[in-house]
C-alpha cells in the first residue's frame, strides 16, 4: 500500500503485474446535475458484483455523523449498503463519476459517494506523499464571544472565528489577511467554532486555491488562498505557542550520562500556561508526541506537523524513572 487516508475512506495499492490491467474512464463529477442517472457497483454484505441504478438526489451534500463531518458528497438513491465502500458510481455512459461510502447507514434510500474529482486531488496526494497533508494557511484562531462580536461591530446573530495571529511569510499573509480578521466562511461553508474551521479546510489538500469570506472593520470582502503543508521549521514555535513549552535537543553527553535513547527535553514552561497548570516542568522529557515516538528534533517537529490542526495533542512525558502521559488542549 502507498499511501490512504482514513477521511476519505480511499487508499493506494501498487499491484505489480506484468500486462496491463483493465481500467475505467474517469469523468468531472463537477459536470453532473440533480436527476441524472447513476450506477453503483459493488459487494454490499457480501453479495458480490452487485448493481444497483438510480439518479443523484443532491449534490455538495454535507453529512455529520458521530465522529465528524463530511462535505462535499454526491447524494444517490441507488443503494449503497456495508461493502459498497469502494466501489463506483457511474454515469449513464460508464464514467467514473464517483467512488460509494456508506458513512450513513440510519435512513434507507440514501447513499453517498465522494465526488471523483475531489479523489483525484486525493490521490495525487497519496502517490505524491504517502499521505493526505493536511492544509495549513499560518493563521492562529479564536472563537468569538459576544463581548467580541460587539467590539468588532458584529451583529450578535452573526457567525465566524477570529484570527488572533498570523504568521509572518505564510499563505495567509500572502492572501492579504491581517491578524483581527474574522473569518465568516470559508468555500461558502459559514464558520462559528475554530472546530468548523478545522473541519472545513481539512476537506481541501495542500495546493488548492480556497475562498474565504471576511469581515474587517465593519465591511465583508472575499480573498484567495492557497494553503501549504505546514512548515517543518514552525514546529517548535507552534507548540510554544499553543501549549507553553519550549522544547531543546538532548546533547550526547547527557544521553550518554542518563543512558538516553529517545526523546527532546523540555527546557522552560510558561507560567501562564496549561502545561504549568498541568504540573509539567523544565528538565521533562517528552518521549511520545500524538502516540509517535520522539527521537530527536526531526521527528518531534515531524509530530507537530501532522498534528498542527487537532484540537488537543497527547503527551508521554519522562521524568526520572517516571513517565505519565497527558492530554493537552492544542
Amino acid at each position: 500500500m502507498l499511501g490512504s487516508d482514513p477521511r476519505s475512506d480511499l487508499a493506494i495499492l501498487q499491484i505489480n503485474m506484468k500486462e496491463k490491467l483493465p481500467d475505467i474512464e474517469m469523468g468531472n463529477s463537477d459536470d453532473l446535475m440533480i436527476g441524472e442517472s447513476v450506477i453503483a457497483i459493488g459487494n454490499p454484505f457480501g453479495l458480490s458484483h452487485t448493481v444497483t441504478t438510480g439518479v443523484v438526489s443532491a449534490l455538495d451534500r454535507s453529512v455529520r455523523t458521530e465522529e465528524q463531518i463530511y462535505r462535499h458528497f454526491i447524494q444517490t438513491d441507488a443503494s449503497i449498503n456495508p461493502g459498497n465502500s469502494g466501489g463506483p458510481l457511474l454515469n449513464i455512459e460508464g464514467d467514473l463519476i464517483g467512488i460509494n461510502t456508506a458513512i450513513y447507514q440510519k435512513a434507507q434510500g440514501i447513499g453517498f459517494a465522494i465526488p471523483i474529482n475531489k479523489a483525484k486531488r486525493i490521490v495525487r496526494e497519496l502517490i505524491r506523499e504517502g499521505r493526505v497533508r493536511v492544509p495549513w494557511l499560518g493563521i492562529e484562531i479564536q472563537e468569538l464571544t459576544a463581548q467580541l462580536k460587539g467590539h468588532f461591530g458584529l451583529s450578535q446573530e452573526g457567525v465566524g472565528v477570529l484570527i488572533n495571529d498570523v504568521v509572518d511569510g505564510s499563505p495567509a499573509v500572502k492572501a492579504g489577511m491581517e491578524r483581527g480578521d474574522i473569518i465568516l466562511s470559508l468555500e461558502d461553508v459559514p464558520l462559528s467554532s475554530p472546530s468548523e474551521y478545522r473541519d472545513a479546510l481539512g476537506e481541501y489538500t495542500v495546493g488548492d486555491t480556497l475562498r474565504l469570506r471576511i469581515f474587517r472593520k465593519g465591511r465583508e470582502l472575499t480573498v484567495s488562498a492557497q494553503p501549504s503543508s505546514f512548515p517543518l521549521n514552525y514546529a517548535r514555535q507552534l507548540f510554544y505557542r499553543r501549549v507553553g513549552i519550549e522544547i531543546g535537543e538532548v546533547d550526547t553527553r547527557t544521553r550518554e550520562k542518563y543512558g538516553l535513547k529517545k526523546g527532546v527535553f523540555v527546557k522552560s514552561v510558561r507560567p501562564d500556561s496549561k502545561a504549568a497548570e498541568y504540573g509539567l516542568r523544565a528538565g521533562d522529557l517528552l518521549i511520545k508526541v500524538n502516540n509517535r515516538l520522539i527521537e530527536d528534533m526531526e521527528t518531534f517537529n515531524r509530530a507537530i506537523s501532522q498534528g498542527h490542526h487537532l484540537p488537543s495533542i497527547a503527551l508521554i512525558v519522562q521524568r526520572g524513572s517516571i513517565g505519565y502521559s497527558l492530554t493537552l488542549p492544542f
